[in-house]
C-alpha cells in the first residue's frame, strides 16, 4: 500500500478543507444558526477523511493509464456524445442555479417546495398528483421540523412579504391548534 496522491484526492482533500472552514465559522454563531451547519459539516468531514483515505491508499493493480472504471467511483460511458454531455450537464447546473435564485428571491418555504414540484413535473416528468404528494410531504417536513421543532429564523428573500404571509399564517394556525388541543 502506497500513497498515490490523484484529482480524486485532492477533490476530497478541497471539499473537506471547504466543510471544515464552515464548521470552524459556525461555531461563532448561536446555537440555532449553527446547527444546521453542523448537522451537515461535521458528518461530511467524517465521510471526506474517510473518501481520503480510500483515494490516498487505494491499492490499484497495474498503473493502467486507459482504465478508468474506478475513477471518483463512477462509471464512463463513453459513447455518449459529448454534446449530450454538456447539454445534461447545463441541465443540471440550470436547476441548481434556478433553485438557489429562488431561494435568495423568495425564500426558502416556498422556494423548497416550488423547486420540488417543477422539478418532478417538469424535469421527471412525474403525474401532478405523485408531484402534489411529495410536494406537500417537503412542506409538512421543511415546517414541521425545521420552523416548529428548530425554531429556525428563515432568512428573509428580496421579496420577503409571500414568506413572512407563509410563516404568519403557519404561526396562526399552530396557535389556533393549541388553544384547540390544550397545549401550552
Amino acid at each position: 500500500m502506497r500513497l498515490r496522491v490523484n484529482p480524486g484526492a485532492l477533490f476530497t482533500l478541497f471539499i473537506l478543507l471547504l466543510f471544515f472552514g464552515g464548521v470552524l465559522t459556525a461555531r461563532q454563531w448561536q446555537f440555532q444558526a449553527r446547527l444546521f451547519p453542523w448537522t451537515i459539516g461535521i458528518p461530511v468531514m467524517l465521510l471526506c477523511v474517510a473518501q481520503l483515505a480510500m483515494d490516498l491508499f487505494r491499492a490499484t493493480e497495474a498503473d493502467n493509464p486507459d482504465d478508468v472504471g474506478g475513477l471518483m467511483d463512477l462509471p464512463v460511458d463513453r459513447s455518449v456524445p459529448v454534446s449530450v454531455v454538456i447539454r445534461r450537464a447545463i441541465n443540471t447546473f440550470g436547476w441548481f442555479i434556478g433553485f438557489f435564485l429562488v431561494i435568495w428571491l423568495i425564500g426558502f418555504i416556498i422556494a423548497v417546495p416550488l423547486f420540488v414540484f417543477l422539478y418532478l413535473s417538469v424535469q421527471a416528468r412525474e403525474k401532478l398528483r405523485v408531484s402534489l404528494i411529495y410536494t406537500g410531504a417537503m412542506l409538512i417536513f421543511l415546517i414541521g421540523i425545521f420552523h416548529q421543532v428548530l425554531h429556525i429564523p428563515w432568512p428573509p428573500g428580496v421579496f420577503p412579504a409571500p414568506q413572512e404571509k407563509i410563516l404568519g399564517w403557519i404561526d396562526t394556525g399552530t396557535r389556533w391548534l393549541e388553544a384547540m388541543i390544550g397545549w401550552t
